[in-house]
């Protein structure tokens, strides 16, 4: 079976990029995955710029190919129809700024390259990834090629912002692809629950619920064996600083934990920081600077170097789709805290791997965490649970649907209609 992605963006080893996001990596390792059960996989992202380059593991075996992508090619193969629709996009009534509306344009201009893509490739499906405003172009030249093809979406986020015009797909052209036949994969049950609510349908039977997995193949690559912890009480959490992902309430937790327990006790951040460190100074203000390690962004093998030795990994997200750092932790034995809040939270729960937080304040988070570091867990129970997250798993659940993807009834040019709508 020939599998083309086509992607926002992506990880590549040996592609430097500033800093990877869970997104990135989960579909470099979803790709990985799906090739590794003898599907030939082709990879095109609207991210980067770079020549055909054949993507290996670190033990040699080859992954995916990741097709050409530059900006003269886009002109090569732009269709004269799509020029004005690309500037009535870039001009739309939108308040945006003007790096969005160059973007708009760029994706517009390019359906007539991914359509090259498509043929030069002639993929049996096509599996796009997200449905921001970068891959409505992917969609249009998958009907106009008339190949099937599936969505996945990582997360939801239109009902948090609804403020943000690239976030309103899933309300605005979602339910029509689904209405068409479309295979769409979410990464929890919360997903699920939550489109059928948004769109106030009782079913859809196109919509099936692929929990993300913990790359087990890149965690045996390299990875450092030395414990970096220096405490006996150690608390992990894992994603970029940034307020969605509520490190803040993490540090006030912190702080009120029970001193006997605090002056033994280290938290480590790991993610790259988009708070201007903001984190730094509230650690400072709250005096427990000299507890908390602040890494940056780290490969993602040298992650698994906090993980192996932690006690908790904890994750306070606002807003989250899955929560991989939840399994990265598992799969060592290591139990999670969370709000009940996140998507994935019926699939990542278990009373013997987790201690749940239903309500979010900073007392509650801090009681989980206490409770949590003081209480003595199963490993093994913790690591076998961990199992049901496996690539193979994984990759088998999404060539089941893949593989059933068929054309739907839904147009190109119906499709760029409500396209034009929807950015108007």
């Amino acid at each position: 079976m020939k599998i083309l992605f086509l992607t926002q963006d992506i990880t590549v080893k040996g592609i430097p990029r500033a800093y990877n996001t869970g997104f990135s990596l989960m579909v470099a390792q979803i790709a990985a995955a799906l090739a590794a059960e003898g599907t030939e996989v082709y990879v095109s992202s609207s991210s980067l710029t770079n020549d055909t380059t054949v993507i290996y593991s670190g033990t040699g075996e080859k992954q995916f190919t990741l097709l050409e992508r530059k900006l003269k090619y886009l002109l090569t193969y732009l269709r004269w129809k799509d020029i004005p629709r690309a500037i009535c996009h870039a001009l739309s009534s939108h308040k945006m700024s003007i790096a969005w509306r160059i973007k708009l344009l760029k994706y517009t201009i390019s359906i007539g390259f991914n359509i090259h893509l498509i043929r030069k490739t002639n993929p049996d499906v096509i599996f796009i990834h997200s449905l921001g405003p970068e891959v409505l172009p992917f969609i249009s030249a998958a009907l106009h090629t008339g190949k099937p093809f599936a969505l996945a979406l990582h997360g939801l986020f239109s009902q948090a912002n609804k403020d943000d015009f690239t976030t309103q797909g899933e309300i605005r052209l979602l339910p029509s692809l689904l209405q068409s036949g479309m295979p769409l994969t979410v990464v929890s049950s919360g997903m699920h629950n939550k489109l059928l609510n948004l769109y106030e349908w009782k079913e859809c039977k196109n919509i099936y619920v692929v929990p993300n997995a913990l790359n087990d193949d890149e965690e045996t690559e390299n990875a450092a064996t030395d414990d970096p912890w220096t405490e006996t009480y150690r608390i992990l959490t894992i994603g970029n600083l940034n307020e969605n992902k509520n490190q803040l309430q993490i540090l006030r937790a912190f702080s009120l934990l029970p001193t006997d327990i605090k002056e033994k006790s280290q938290l480590c951040l790991i993610g790259k920081d988009a708070l201007n460190g903001q984190l730094q100074k509230e650690a400072e203000n709250l005096g427990i600077s000299q507890a908390c390690i602040f890494t940056g962004s780290l490969p993602h093998n040298e992650v698994f170097r906090w993980i192996r030795n932690t006690k908790v990994v904890v994750l306070a997200s606002k807003l989250e789709g899955f929560g991989l750092s939840i399994i990265e932790g598992y799969h060592y034995g290591v139990p999670a805290v969370c709000f009940d809040r996140i998507d994935a939270f019926e699939d990542l729960y278990h009373e013997k791997c987790m201690t749940p937080v239903y309500e979010y304040n900073d007392k509650a988070l801090a009681d989980a965490i206490h409770k949590t570091l003081i209480q003595q867990w199963d490993k093994n129970f913790i690591r076998a649970f961990a199992g049901k997250f496996s690539n193979h798993a994984m990759a088998s659940a999404y060539l089941n649907i893949l593989r059933q993807a068929q054309v739907g009834k839904l147009t190109e040019k119906t499709f760029n209609r409500l396209v034009d709508k929807y950015l108007s």
